[in-house]
C-alpha cells in the first residue's frame, strides 16, 4: 500500500542477530539488514509499531552457516618458488567440520617478511565448502634459510583467516 507509513521493527529468532533501528515505510515499503550471528534456521519478523493491531510479518525459514576458518593443505610440501603446488581449501565451521553449505569466492594473497608477495590466482571459488587446484607463489621469505616460509592469506568478506606452507628460496 503506497500510502503506508508506518515504523517498522524488525526481531529475528535468533537471539545473537545484528537488528536494524525501527525505520519508517516510504511508499509501503523498506530495506532493512539483518545479520544472522548464529548457525541454524531462523525466522525475520516485522512488527508494526504504528498499528500494534497489525499482525507480524514472518518471512520463510533463513538458513544460516558460521564459517569459522579456512584450512589450506598443500599436498607436496616444499616446493621452490614460482612451482605450481596442488592445495586444498576448506571452510569450517567451530568445530572444524566442513561448511558444506559454504560457496563464494576466496582472495588469496601471498606475505613474506618483504612484504606482500604475488600469488596466481588471486582468488578461488569454493563450491559446497572446498576448492583444489593449482597456486603458484612467487616469493620466498628470507627468515629460514635454505628453505623459506610463504605464509598464504585467505579473505572472505574483508575477514582475513591464515594458514601457511612453505616453499623453497630461488
Amino acid at each position: 500500500m503506497p500510502t503506508v507509513t508506518h515504523s517498522i521493527q524488525i526481531l529475528s529468532s535468533d537471539a545473537s542477530a545484528s537488528l536494524p533501528t525501527p525505520g519508517q515505510l516510504s511508499a509501503g515499503t523498506a530495506d532493512f539488514l539483518v545479520i544472522l550471528n548464529a548457525g541454524g534456521t531462523f525466522t525475520i519478523y516485522a512488527h508494526d509499531q504504528s498499528d500494534v493491531t497489525i499482525p507480524d510479518g514472518t518471512s520463510s525459514s533463513v538458513r544460516s552457516i558460521v564459517l569459522q576458518s579456512l584450512d589450506i593443505r598443500a599436498s607436496q610440501g616444499i616446493r621452490p618458488a614460482g612451482v605450481p603446488m596442488s592445495v586444498t581449501i576448506t571452510a569450517l565451521d567451530p568445530n572444524g567440520a566442513v561448511v558444506s553449505g559454504f560457496s563464494g569466492a576466496v582472495r588469496l594473497r601471498e606475505l613474506t617478511s618483504f612484504g606482500e608477495g604475488r600469488v596466481s590466482p588471486t582468488s578461488v571459488t569454493l563450491a559446497s565448502g572446498q576448492w583444489s587446484g593449482n597456486i603458484t607463489v612467487y616469493r620466498a621469505d628470507d627468515t629460514n634459510n635454505p628453505l623459506g616460509n610463504v605464509s598464504v592469506e585467505a579473505e572472505v568478506q574483508a575477514t582475513r583467516l591464515r594458514a601457511a606452507s612453505a616453499t623453497r628460496s630461488s
